[in-house]
């Protein structure tokens, strides 16, 4: 049976039927899925030389590989021209395009990859612009797409799966064993065609199994050859397998032959749980070992073909491979259609906690902006800024807390809409004691980042989040404010500052929004409680008890009046020994205290009243300009006191 007849029935029956659309000039939508791919193929096989066929890729170079192998499949020098203006022009490479796809059929699988970025969200910013242009073109010419459950309704659905007949295997039972599902039957093909069918009660059917006796038992050039395309992780074209060298054509058609690939044209790929499975297969080192294979035989058709309309890929291809490696300088080298492989592979280092190598490679991608032909937009170099920062701060050698704050700083002047970068910033200033900055960054987030759906969890949850994991609970309360949502996150992360805030925190450096920040000498226990009735907050820390209406009133409340404990125990242990008032109200505590205001009158009136006579009454006096006491009268200072206290209370101040 020839390979280009499918496995299944079910599909060769839906591709022949949207071919019959296709040539009547309508054009339809799968569902996704690996089905769905395998249709998509069927559709290319039936269609011949009319059908172009391109499956978008995960990597962030898409917006240069789906132009590139559009035109390769378009014939003559047109990859040539299209590369040219790639670097220059893309509106222009697209024109080309369009006149090359006219009368033909173009097929796109994943289109939803031009929709989304890998790995890390706020790519989609850096890599946008970049893709854009490509999705809204595709959009224009595509006959047939794969797409996700966003646009189901407009979907063609695919019917069910069932096994075409073949002579040198029992289709039935393979169907049966593995419990008719059609990625495990393909592979279950592979494996009886290389392997031979065994009743073997210990002979497995899921996935891991199959594709455990697959590799352990095909000769070591089929291997290869899987190894080769699981770390390529996107179609190959069929020719450059065997004229870069990397595996023979009998090998290749025996692949084909034998199901372990899939084949459609002139590009073969792996069957999809081949690409999640081989780091478990395969050590990094064999991995890194076949990246540098494909690496150096397409840096080498780049050279030795230049000029040719193979060439353009080859250099993109050669940069990715050796971006992967990682190999730095060689990757700089090929780096002609830009940095979002780069960039994704400094992604995947520091998520894997190799920050030093992902600063490595964040410094590469900046270093592009000198090169001719691979300049930066403003986010790209924003992104490759910020998080050069963030991985050389969480590196072995890490750089300074102040010059990771810089390196944010310059993200965001060129990328101020960015919510994460905000989150960072803010939460490195709290990390320097540098509450007041910390907070005039999330007002200037605000209004800086437009507004959206994830705008809150951004900017509130997220760097709520990252202040809990280091114990800054307060200044965690005080960023989440009046933040509300339904999500999940969202709650989740509410109930967790609750329940740490119900325990009690133990606390050596006070602070809240609008206040001072103190070092205290002995620490303070805080707890924050809900209360019924009446419906509102409770806040405890030592002898002083504070109602409010949310948890950050009522923990602000507390705070202030601890601020005010603490300066007022600085000035007496420091100038006690002073018998001139006018020289003790020159100190600096005394100072902080007249400059917090009016609102700690009822903070100076409740520690007058529990720590009995004191000069603090002259605060009240300087902070109100009031006197409750007749112009001339002599009295003493417990006299004063009282008459204080009582004139705060019949002024409706509450302690």
């Amino acid at each position: 049976m020839p390979k280009d007849v499918g496995l299944f029935q079910s599909e060769t029956d839906r591709a022949l039927q949207i071919v019959s659309g296709v040539r009547s000039g309508r054009s339809a939508i799968l569902e996704s899925g690996h089905a769905a791919t395998r249709v998509l193929g069927e559709i290319a096989e039936e269609l011949g030389d009319a059908a172009i066929l391109v499956r978008v890729p995960r990597d962030l170079d898409k917006s240069a590989y789906v132009p590139l192998v559009i035109a390769r499949q378009c014939g003559g020098d047109l990859t040539l021209r299209v590369a040219e203006s790639l670097t220059t022009d893309p509106a222009a490479a697209l024109d080309k395009l369009s006149h090359a796809v006219s009368g033909k059929h173009l097929l796109v699988d994943g289109f939803d990859e031009l929709y989304r970025p890998a790995l890390d969200w706020d790519l989609r910013g850096a890599i946008e612009p970049l893709v854009r242009p490509i999705r809204e073109w595709l959009a224009r010419h595509t006959a047939v797409s794969t797409r996700s459950s966003a646009i189901r309704a407009n979907a063609l659905p695919l019917v069910r799966d069932q096994p075409r007949p073949d002579s040198r295997w029992a289709s039935d039972l393979l169907w049966r064993r593995v419990e008719h599902d059609a990625d495990r039957y393909v592979l279950a093909v592979a494996r009886h065609l290389l392997l031979g069918l065994s009743d073997d009660p210990a002979l497995g059917w899921d996935i891991e199994s199959l594709l455990s006796d697959l590799w352990q038992g095909m000769p070591s050039d089929l291997r290869d050859l899987v190894g080769l395309l699981a770390v390529h992780h996107r179609p190959a074209f069929r020719d450059d397998i065997e004229r870069l060298g990397l595996a023979s054509r009998s090998v290749v058609e025996s692949a084909i032959d034998g199901y372990l690939v899939e084949h459609q044209r002139d590009q073969i790929w792996l069957p999809a749980p081949w690409y999640s499975m081989y780091v478990n297969l395969a050590p990094l080192e064999r991995r890194q070992e076949r990246h540098r294979r494909w690496a150096d035989a397409f840096a080498s058709r780049a050279r030795q073909e230049e000029g040719s309309p193979d060439m353009p890929l080859a250099v993109l291809e050669a940069h990715r491979h050796y971006a992967l490696i990682p190999d730095l300088p060689r990757a700089r080298e090929f780096a002609r259609f830009g940095a979002g492989v780069l960039l994704g592979a400094a992604v995947m280092q520091s998520k894997a906690g190799r920050y030093d190598e992902a600063a490595k490679a964040y410094e590469m991608v900046l270093k592009l902006s000198d090169d001719a032909g691979a300049a930066l937009n403003e986010k790209t170099r924003a992104y490759a800024i910020h998080y050069l920062h963030y991985n050389n701060h969480r590196k072995p050698a890490a750089e300074s807390l102040e010059d990771t704050q810089r390196g944010y700083e310059e993200a965001l002047a060129l990328w101020p809409e960015n919510a994460l970068f905000w989150s960072r910033l803010i939460y490195s200033r709290f990390l320097a004691n540098d509450e007041a900055g910390a907070m005039e960054a999330l007002t200037s987030a605000w209004q800086k980042v437009p507004d959206h759906p994830e705008r809150g969890a951004m900017l509130v949850v997220r760097t709520a989040e990252r202040l809990l994991n280091q114990g800054l609970v307060m200044p965690a309360l005080f960023v989440w404010g009046d933040h509300t949502s339904e999500a999940v996150y969202d709650v989740a992360e509410e109930r967790r500052l609750a329940r740490e805030l119900a325990a009690g925190v133990t606390l050596r450096r006070l602070w809240a929004p609008g206040l001072p920040a103190v070092e205290l000498p002995d620490a303070v226990h805080l707890r924050i409680e809900e209360t019924q009735e009446p419906a509102g907050f409770r806040a405890q820390a030592g002898a002083i008890t504070v109602r409010g209406a949310t948890r950050g009133v009522a923990s602000r409340a507390v705070v202030r009046g601890l601020i005010v404990e603490a300066l007022a125990d600085r000035w007496y242990r420091e100038t006690g020994h002073r018998s001139l008032l006018s020289v003790r109200f020159k100190h600096p505590a005394w100072q902080q205290l007249l400059a917090l205001g009016p609102e700690i009158v009822p903070d100076l009136a409740r520690r007058i009243e529990r720590s009995g006579p004191s000069h603090l009454h002259h605060a009240l006096a300087a902070i109100t300009g009031e006197s409750p006491l007749p112009p001339d009268a002599v009295t003493t200072v417990k006299e004063a006191c009282a008459a204080w206290v009582a004139w705060a209370r019949e002024h409706r101040y509450e302690w």
